[in-house]
């Protein structure tokens, strides 16, 4: 896995405390080398980490704009629903809030917390 950012790190924490971590770092095109910070593949749901925006940051550099239209435009064409999240949305809980409605929104969250729990039972008993 990729060195985290501080913002990745808070977000982590934030999705571990309410129940939503999933998984990290998710590669999702066979042909780049492209991945989602944290993603819930059955619901087809990631968020990015939007990082950087105010400080010339790789996000807010126009060529790393260009790389992220191009990301988000392939993820969406592909079936992903994306939610782009900033610092400051992570501070004051708006970051989570998206990300809970709209992972928490789709029946097959529901299976996907099942699979989870299921995998920590096993792993408790081994």
């Amino acid at each position: 896995m990729a060195k985290r950012s501080p913002l990745e790190l808070a977000l982590r924490r934030q999705l571990e405390l309410h129940g939503l971590l999933d998984t990290e770092e998710m590669k999702f095109r066979d042909d780049r080398k492209w991945r989602f910070d944290f993603a819930w593949p059955i619901a087809k749901v990631a968020c990015e980490v939007q990082g950087g925006l105010f400080m010339g940051g790789r996000h807010a550099r126009p060529r790393g704009v260009l790389n992220d239209f191009e990301k988000f435009s392939e993820a969406a064409i592909d079936g992903w629903r994306l939610i782009l999240v900033t610092g400051v949305e992570i501070n004051n809980g708006t970051a989570l809030d998206r990300i809970k409605r709209a992972v928490e929104g789709t029946d097959t969250y529901c299976k996907a917390c099942d699979r989870k729990r299921v995998k920590r039972k096993k792993a408790d008993n081994g």
